[in-house]
């Protein structure tokens, strides 16, 4: 995972995203989705990270990933209600 520190969190997971795109690889398309998001967490930017917490979910949602997709909903917590849509 990428570091939050000096480099932006979204450095290299970018490269990640559209190689498993232009590859159709969707689990690791989503994979990729939810380690950038734990880093934008990390960095306390949830607004950044929500989006693609859902995107892991709606990604990964039928593809028999219920351990990975087990993880997501406590990510989701993390954010702030008015993120979350519950506020």
């Amino acid at each position: 995972m990428a570091s939050a520190g000096s480099r932006s969190p979204g450095t290299g997971w970018g490269r990640a995203l559209r190689y498993f795109r232009a590859n159709g690889d969707t689990y690791n398309t989503a994979r990729a989705l939810t380690d950038l998001a734990e880093t934008w967490l990390d960095a306390s930017d949830t607004a950044a990270a929500r989006p693609l917490i859902e995107a892991a979910i709606s990604t990964l949602s039928g593809q028999s990933a219920e351990y990975h997709v087990a993880h997501l909903p406590g990510m989701r917590e993390r954010c702030p209600a008015e993120e979350r849509g519950t506020g």
